[in-house]
Formats: C-alpha cells, sequence, structure tokens
C-alpha cells in the first residue's frame, strides 16, 4: 500500500493558511455551539418523525443520536484531506498567496469527501450500534459528507469515478493517520459513542487501503439507497419529513464547516439558531419591544425629533392571529409593522421559531423593505436573498466586494436564509422546494421561521401554484404563514384558504370608507395624446410630483421622452437599465422622498408593491384593478393631500396581450375597463371599500385552483422533488428552475456601446468576474436577441480569440438615462416577460 509519510515538524492542511487539525477542531466547537441554539428544532422535529414511528425511540433518545451522528460527521468530514495530493495542493496555494510561482499538479485535485466516506460510513455504523439507528436506518451520516461541498447530484464524483476512485497519491500512514485525525477528537465525544472513541490501529491501516484500491466507490451507491429509502414510503407526510430531516442533517453540518472556514468570531455570524443574547430574541414583550425600535427609528429619520408610536386596534388584531392567517388593509395602514410583531409574538411562542422570512414579488421591493428592516433591526441582523443581491455589495472605490472571501461569506449567509430577519424575493422559497442551489441551507432556515408573504396578488397562477404545492410541507412542519395584500382578491382568498387549515383572516376597516384620491377614466384617451402630456407637464414644472406608470418598458421610454420634450422635472425607472445605473435611480427616487423632492417618475409596475413612494397625482394606463389599487398606493399615502388625483387612460392591445399571458384571464383588461367606466361615469373618490369591490368583482368568475398554470405548476413541483428523491439537488443553474410562468427565455446581454468604451482590462475582468458580467448587462426576450443577430446587431462577446458564447453584445442604443432602447415589437411576438 502507497503510504504517505509526513515529517514529524509539518502538520497536514486543510486550507492554505489553516492546519487539519485547526479546521476540524473549529467544525466540532462550532457544533458545539450551533447545537444548543438549534436544539428547539431538532426537539420539534424529532417530536414529528416519532409520531408516525419513523424514528423508534424517545425523544430524549432522538435527539442523543442525532447529535452524535452530527459530531461524527463534523469530525470525519475532511478525513480525505490527509492525503498527499491534498497537502501538496494547499502549500502551493499559500506558496501562491505571498507571490511565489507555483505550478499545480492537476493529479493533486481529488475530491476529498470520497476520500473520507469510508471512514465516515463504517464508524457511523459502530455509533448505530451503540445508540440506535437515526431514522430509517438510512445512511444520513455518509450522504451529508458526500454533498458537504459539490452538488448532491448524480454527476458527483464524476471525474473520479473516471480514474476508477484511485488518486495519484497515497493517505498518511496509519498510525500518522489515527494520530493526526483522530486521538484528540475523544474529547469531542459524548457519552455513548465508546466505538467511536476507542478506534483500533485496524480501522485506519483498512480505511486507508480502502482509498488506496479505490474502493471507496462502493459508498457513492448509499445516495441512491437514501433516495430510496424516502421514495418507498407510503405516505407523502413520511417522505417530507425524511426530506426535512435530510436538509437539516446536511445543512448543519455545512453550516459549521463555513462557520469554521469564515473564520470570524462566534458573535458576528447571527441567525444560525435561537440565541439567546441576539437582540431580536426580545426579553421584553414584543409588542413594546417593537414599539421601541419603531420609535428610534422614526427618530432618527426627524433628524432627533422624538416620535411616538402607537398600535391601532387593527394591528394588534394582526399580531394576535393564529399560525395561518391573511390581512387585508389600505397602502399605508401599518400592515408591514403589524406583520412583524406577529412574527415576534410566534418566535415567543413557538419554542422551534427563531426567525423571520419576509418574502416580495420583485428586487426592487425587496430592496427597499430590507432597508426598512435593517433600520429596525439593524443590519448586522437583517439579510438580503434575491438574484441580484450580490451586485448590491460595492465598497467606495467600486470594486465589487463580492470577489472579497468576506463578502462572499456574507452573500452565501444571507442566500442561505441564515439571518434572524431574511428580507428576499418569493423565488427564493420556491427554489428550496424545487432543491436549487443551497436548497438544504434555506429548508433547514425555513423550518424554523415565521413567514410573511407581502402582497401574494402580484403572482401569476403557475408560481401560486408552486406556493400551493409547496405549502403541505410548511404545514407539516408548523411553519407559521401570515399573507399581507391591499386588496386579496377573492380567487386568492379561495386559494389560500384552500392550503391552510382553519385560516383566520383581519380586514382594516377603518379606513373603508375614507378615499385617498379623485378617480377619472378617460376610456377613449391614450398616452399618444401629446396635449394630455403637455398639460401634466406644466403641473410638474408648479412642483405638483406625478407617478406615471405605463405597461410596458417601450411605452414608459416613449412617456418620458415626451415629457422631456415638455421640459418636465422627470425620471425614468424601469428593468432595462443595466444594475449600476437602476441602483443609482432608486437611490436617487428614495432621496427624493426622504428630502421632499419635486422630481415626478415615470414606471412600469416595478413600483407597484410595497414602496414607500408618496406621490401628489397618479397617471396610469389601465392594468387589472389589483394592479391598480397598488399603484394608487403609491399617491397620497399618507392621506393628508386634498386634491390627490387617480387618472386612468386606455390601454393599447399590446397590454391586452401581456397581462392576458401574465394572468391567464381572458380579457382581462376589457373586463376592468367595462367595470371601471361604470364606477367612474363621473370622476369622483373612489373609497378603499369601492376599490375592493371593483377587484372581486373582476375576478369573481375566476377559480385559481382550476387554472392549467396552476395545475401544471404544482404537478412539476412534485415531480420534481420525487425525481430528486426528496434529497438530491437539482443539477443546473437555478435559473432554469421554473418559478413563474414564462413563456419566453430572457438572456443577459451588453449594449455594444458600453463594451466597446471598456478598457482592455475592464474587458479582461468582464470575461474573468461573472459580478462583473450580472452588473453590466440587461435581460431581454431570446426571440429579441435570436432577430437582432439575423439582423446583424447582436454577436457572441469575443476577447483576445475567448468568446463568450452564452452572451452577446446587441447594436441597440442604451444610456443611463432612458436605459436600453429596444426596437419596436410586433404585437404578435410580445410576450408578457417585457411588462417590467
Amino acid at each position: 500500500m502507497n503510504c504517505w509519510i509526513l515529517p514529524e515538524n509539518e502538520s497536514p492542511l486543510a486550507k492554505p493558511k489553516q492546519t487539519y487539525r485547526e479546521h476540524v477542531q473549529a467544525v466540532l466547537e462550532a457544533h458545539l455551539e450551533l447545537w444548543p441554539q438549534t436544539q428547539d428544532y431538532w426537539s420539534h422535529l424529532g417530536a414529528l418523525l416519532i409520531e408516525p414511528r419513523l424514528f423508534n425511540g424517545s425523544l430524549t433518545a432522538f435527539l442523543q443520536r442525532v447529535d452524535a451522528g452530527l459530531r461524527l460527521v463534523c469530525a470525519t468530514h475532511d478525513i480525505g484531506k490527509l492525503n498527499q495530493g491534498f497537502h501538496l495542493y494547499m502549500c502551493a496555494e499559500r506558496d501562491k498567496a505571498v507571490g511565489k510561482k507555483v505550478v499545480i499538479n492537476r493529479d493533486w485535485h481529488f475530491r476529498h469527501e470520497l476520500l473520507s466516506l469510508p471512514f465516515t460510513t463504517m464508524m457511523a455504523k459502530w455509533l448505530s450500534n451503540d445508540l440506535g439507528h437515526l431514522p430509517q436506518d438510512l445512511p444520513w451520516e455518509a450522504v451529508a459528507v458526500m454533498g458537504h461541498h459539490k452538488r448532491l447530484d448524480n454527476y458527483l464524483f464524476e471525474r473520479e469515478r473516471i480514474q476508477l476512485c484511485k488518486p495519484a497519491f497515497g493517505m498518511l500512514e496509519p498510525t500518522q493517520l489515527q494520530r493526526l485525525a483522530w486521538e484528540w477528537v475523544s474529547e469531542y465525544l459524548v457519552e455513548g459513542m465508546k466505538s467511536c472513541q476507542q478506534v483500533p490501529l485496524k480501522f485506519w491501516e483498512e480505511g486507508a487501503r480502502l482509498v488506496q484500491e479505490g474502493g471507496a466507490r462502493k459508498f457513492i451507491v448509499l445516495k441512491e439507497h437514501l433516495c430510496d429509502g424516502i421514495q418507498k414510503q407510503r405516505s407523502f407526510e413520511a417522505k417530507f419529513l425524511l426530506r426535512w430531516f435530510g436538509a437539516s442533517f446536511k445543512a448543519h453540518l455545512q453550516i459549521c464547516d463555513w462557520w469554521a472556514s469564515a473564520q470570524k468570531e462566534r458573535r458576528q455570524i447571527y441567525g444560525l439558531g435561537k440565541m439567546a443574547a441576539s437582540p431580536i430574541q426580545a426579553r421584553d414583550l414584543p409588542e413594546r419591544w417593537l414599539q421601541q425600535k419603531l420609535e428610534a427609528t422614526k427618530q432618527a429619520r426627524a433628524g432627533g425629533t422624538s416620535a411616538q408610536i402607537i398600535w391601532r386596534e387593527f394591528q394588534l388584531k394582526v399580531a394576535s392571529l393564529s399560525d395561518y392567517a391573511y390581512c387585508i388593509a389600505p397602502t399605508g395602514s401599518g400592515k408591514t409593522e403589524a406583520a412583524l410583531l406577529w412574527a415576534l409574538n410566534h418566535m415567543r411562542s413557538h419554542p422551534h421559531i427563531s426567525k423571520i422570512l419576509y418574502l416580495l414579488p420583485t428586487t426592487t421591493t425587496v430592496n427597499a423593505i430590507h432597508q426598512r428592516l435593517s433600520d429596525i433591526f439593524g443590519k448586522a441582523l437583517t439579510g438580503l436573498a434575491h438574484s441580484k443581491a450580490k451586485l448590491l455589495r460595492e465598497d467606495n472605490k467600486g470594486e465589487s466586494e463580492e470577489d472579497r472571501g468576506d463578502v462572499r461569506q456574507d452573500v452565501l449567509f444571507e442566500a442561505a436564509f441564515f439571518p434572524p430577519v431574511t428580507v428576499a424575493t418569493l423565488d427564493q422559497l420556491l427554489l428550496a422546494g424545487l432543491h436549487g442551489k443551497h436548497w438544504f441551507f434555506r429548508n433547514h432556515a425555513l423550518a424554523q421561521s415565521a413567514v410573511i408573504l407581502d402582497e401574494l396578488h402580484a403572482f401569476d397562477p403557475y408560481t401560486l401554484g408552486l406556493v400551493g404545492a409547496f405549502v403541505p410541507q410548511l404545514c407539516l412542519l408548523n411553519v407559521p404563514v401570515l399573507a399581507l395584500s391591499a386588496t386579496f382578491p377573492q380567487p386568492l382568498r379561495n386559494a389560500f384558504q384552500g392550503w391552510f387549515p382553519q385560516t383566520q383572516q383581519v380586514q382594516d376597516t377603518t379606513l373603508l370608507n375614507a378615499a385617498r384620491c379623485k378617480w377619472r377614466f378617460y376610456a377613449d384617451t391614450t398616452f399618444d395624446d401629446e396635449n394630455f402630456l403637455r398639460r401634466a407637464a406644466k403641473h410638474m414644472r408648479q412642483g405638483q410630483r406625478f407617478l406615471i406608470v405605463r405597461n410596458t418598458v417601450a411605452g414608459a421610454q416613449e412617456t418620458f421622452a415626451k415629457l422631456q420634450k415638455f421640459h418636465a422635472p422627470v425620471r425614468l425607472l424601469h428593468s432595462a437599465f443595466i444594475q449600476k445605473d437602476r441602483q443609482a435611480i432608486e437611490q436617487a427616487i428614495f432621496d427624493d422622498e426622504k428630502n421632499g423632492g419635486k422630481t415626478s417618475l415615470v414606471s412600469t409596475q416595478i413600483v407597484e408593491v410595497s414602496l414607500d413612494l408618496d406621490y401628489d397625482h397618479l397617471i396610469s394606463e389601465l392594468s387589472p384593478p389589483d394592479a391598480m389599487v397598488q399603484r394608487a398606493g403609491r399617491c397620497n399615502r399618507s392621506r393628508k393631500k386634498e386634491k390627490a388625483t387617480v387618472t386612468v387612460l386606455a390601454a393599447d392591445e399590446i397590454s391586452q396581450k401581456i397581462y392576458q399571458e401574465k394572468f391567464g384571464v381572458g380579457q382581462i383588461l376589457s373586463r376592468s375597463a367595462e367595470t371601471l367606466a361604470q364606477r367612474l361615469a363621473q370622476p369622483r373618490r373612489m373609497s378603499e371599500q369601492d376599490l375592493l369591490d371593483w377587484v372581486n368583482e373582476v375576478y369573481a368568475a375566476t377559480d385559481m385552483a382550476q387554472h392549467e398554470h396552476y395545475r401544471e405548476a404544482e404537478n412539476y413541483f412534485r415531480e420534481q422533488q420525487h425525481r430528486l428523491g426528496y434529497i438530491l439537488d437539482h443539477n443546473t443553474a437555478d435559473e432554469k428552475l421554473e418559478t413563474r410562468w414564462i413563456t419566453e427565455e430572457r438572456v443577459p446581454v451588453i449594449p455594444l456601446n458600453l463594451w466597446s468604451r471598456f478598457s482592455p482590462k475592464m474587458q479582461h475582468a468582464f470575461f474573468s468576474r461573472p459580478a462583473m458580467r450580472a452588473k453590466y448587462t440587461v435581460e431581454i426576450p431570446f426571440w429579441r436577441r435570436k432577430q437582432l443577430f439575423s439582423e446583424g446587431h447582436a454577436m457572441p462577446l469575443e476577447f483576445k480569440e475567448q468568446k463568450l458564447e452564452f452572451l452577446y453584445w446587441i447594436d441597440v442604443p442604451y444610456d443611463p438615462v432612458i436605459g436600453l432602447q429596444l426596437p419596436k415589437p410586433e404585437k404578435e411576438k410580445l410576450k408578457h416577460t417585457e411588462i417590467y
């Protein structure tokens, strides 16, 4: 047997700057700190597993066995690093970091997780003899170690299998292996792990022989054994519970591993469990604690002027709602604060709940709510999770922090829902159900969260079908869910009540008869009417702030250009900006709001939901009634402007096609126009009750659960989990997982006039850094790019004979004020992907 003998004056490395012992010891220390914080959750999960006899034993026995299993995987997960090839690789990386010239031998790269498997698996069998089996006697420890770095899918260890799983370099000589891997570990092993504490030398000899001869490959099949063991369960409840157990068991190991690799002070990484010292675990009654936080936030915004918060009766009713409930309240009624109070109350009354997960429809609304909650709970305790979140992290030099290791860890922690409060798009939750990247982390955190769903109405039937398919698992795990909406159309209420048992609801009736604005509908006027826009521009120049909302990006750009021609003080916001420019525009909008600016805004529907904006007047293209109510919610939000108005103009044929595609309701804009015209035969103030009645009238005949897109999504969700054995990772990028009804694929492009101005250094960075590519690209429908390519106006990017086949430049005008200016599409080709 070809063994490696390490010189006595050297220590094997786990990281370039961390010895093997330092790293594994830090992982075990992380477990010792994390286990008490999460024991309430493990007790809750154990009770759920014991009831249907998925675990044969008492709750005490369950906790003892899980604790022992987690200690075992923490102690054995990196034994495969005690291999000469890995040590040489770490030494080379260490030398490279200090400027030395090094040559990396490809044969040094051999998955250490695979080399660890024989040791973990054999010890896990001994442990089961000592303390009994984990749920259903399945190989949880081995699979957790197997997948603690790479995607746990059918391609795992593909390169190693081609090499017959035989490493080119030897493991440590057995005596050294025993001493360096295990003799010092005994102090971390609890009573009952007798066999693991007394590991004989012949175990290390056998393990090293197996590894050297390629015997580790026979343990890969344990992954299939685990999947088969879950799939053969008769009830879906059993499959779901075992799925969540596996996710939490695997997540716990990787949390400890990340924690040790981060090399941060423990107190700096919040949210991994229920910590008594965490500021979110209020010792005072949540009502008083949150009141003080809100008062302090309001006082800070007011420049130090004292502020008083008094809870409204409606908010206290929301706070006392049960585990599954929905709340209907107008914009500006304080339902966000009421929802936070509800969540804090559930954290106090449910020992297994230690987090708040706040979900919204769009990245813009997520960014806005994240800022609000950061002011309340503190930035260190408030995470941000959406597809563009990493791009928001820039230092003063404009360099992406995502390229720095410490920030990369923060991005990962927040994407995995680690912080006590996480604000995310609903898509991130659905990716957890569809087994996207880091799904096990998100499920582990989700099972310990009170969930707030803000503005469910904004999602199409397909997305709601995914939610409906995931809901039985949330109910099984006793995850509390509160939905918020200004409208909550009846079909959505019916769907929500079908998802959750014994649903409660609260409606803010105090403002039902109140009206914020005078409404008028010009059924024969469109945004092509320049005289109408000229009059609006005059009012803007006089200092009145208008919000103008179009249904498409192209429409918003056209209206903005006309208003500029009339010298109106106005800015433009839509989705067709590169991230850097869009972020600057959003910040300017919020600064205006804060400082009493007089600039108006032309936008698309991205302003509809949960943005704390307050304009004097709204002019909107007709949209479905729930969307119209949301748009109106950005006008006279404070209810102090007596002359605030909402003016609705006719929508074009393209809008009709777009909204029918998005919501799947035939002729929805025709029905919206007809019913609104009846209500606004004469301009009048529309009360909150009037608006709710309009919403319900338009959607009266809609049965959400019977919609074809809804049923398609339910089937897709269930088939996806079953196909992956309820425990494997999806093997493609998250972007390939469908969380919304998209009939046309979107692809990233970079405007040619941007690319051509890049220096060679920037072009090189663009090719080598995904974060930079994301910062300077815009997504457009695939058919658009295909059409531009056929016309010679689009080509794959090239740099020094390198080519990015997936990323094209497009010869279409772009500037930071107007955004990407695509040519006007043919109506029959336009899909709802251009709505934003």
